[in-house]
């Protein structure tokens, strides 16, 4: 249920922000998504203590590697927005 939940949240997120940048006309500004999913990924790691197991809330390292992860993931959401932003460009 917990991934369920995880990915739900993920799709969630990328089109409400994807709407709000697109509200400034910056939907295709990737440092936009990777900013967004670093600094909340990191600020929301507390919530990996709802998980099975959690790490210590202190480990420096888990909270380095979750944020950095949702780095990659922030990098991957702004490359397939900007391509579908340019091929939706190319089209009209």
């Amino acid at each position: 249920m917990g991934y369920i939940f995880h990915f739900a949240t993920c799709i969630i997120s990328v089109i409400g922000l994807y709407v709000i940048l697109k509200f400034f006309n910056k939907e295709n500004l990737i440092s936009l998504y990777v900013a967004f999913y670093t600094i909340g990924s990191g600020a929301l790691f507390f919530l990996t203590a709802l998980s099975d197991q959690p790490p210590a809330s202190n480990d420096f390292y888990a909270w380095f590697f979750w944020t950095f992860a949702h780095l990659i993931y922030g990098y991957v959401v702004g490359i397939l927005i900007r391509f579908r932003y340019r091929r939706k460009k190319a089209k009209e």
